[in-house]
């Protein structure tokens, strides 16, 4: 599977509410997958409860991962979800980190996401 691909089952799952599969199709994928995955997963969680939560922690994951393209889409995930409300707390700490991540696009993406997240009146004091 591609990213492309991975982008197009993601938001499907996404939008069904399948948190299951959507942890699935993250865990089982390369790096190309991974940051297909967590572009498909910007939008709307949706009435499942979980769903919000489960993709914040999806992005926590994808924040330690190798890939500067992962960390890149983790800082999209976080940045987005904030602003449908969801509870990003678990995010603060990955975001901080990422602000001195060796890539200059993923310290540029984190440095935006920290500001939405800031907006929503997450706690930045540790």
């Amino acid at each position: 599977m591609d990213a492309d691909a991975a982008f197009h089952r993601a938001t499907a799952l996404r939008e069904a509410g399948d948190l299951d599969g959507l942890k699935e199709l993250f865990k089982t994928g390369d790096a190309a997958v991974k940051a297909g995955v967590l572009n498909g997963l910007q939008l709307e969680p949706g009435p499942n409860p979980d769903m919000g939560p489960g993709i914040i922690a999806l992005a926590v994951e994808g924040a330690g991962h190798s890939s500067a393209e992962v960390r890149k889409w983790a800082c999209f995930v976080f940045k987005d979800q904030s602003g449908w409300g969801v509870d990003c707390t678990s995010a603060v700490l990955p975001l901080l980190a990422l602000l001195g991540d060796s890539d200059a696009e993923v310290r540029r993406m984190a440095a935006f996401a920290s500001g939405n997240v800031y907006k929503r009146r997450f706690d930045f004091a540790p």
